[in-house]
């Protein structure tokens, strides 16, 4: 199989590993030049933003999606009340 030489390899690797199931997360581009693209386009089940609209999108065994945007609020806002100590 030829593969285009304007491929970047990591991105090439990332797709194989994708489409082998030994990635679980989704690569930002995950189709290759002549290949079809992807019916649906995956969304945060956050924040209802598409894979484009962010820089990286996680996608879990059974289909729920996390964007980074999303995780670093979750992180901020763990942060915070980990400053503010423990709930009463």
């Amino acid at each position: 199989m030829q593969h285009d030489r304007n491929i970047d390899p990591e991105e090439l690797l990332l797709f194989h590993l994708y489409k082998h199931g030994l990635l679980s997360v989704r690569p930002r581009n995950d189709t290759l030049p002549n290949q079809p693209k992807p019916q649906k386009e995956e969304r945060c089940s956050f924040c209802g933003k598409s894979q484009r609209n962010v820089q990286r999108l996680f996608q879990s065994y059974g289909g729920a999606n996390i964007c980074n945007e999303c995780i670093a609020l979750c992180q901020k806002i763990m942060a915070e009340e980990s400053r503010m100590g423990p709930k009463r």
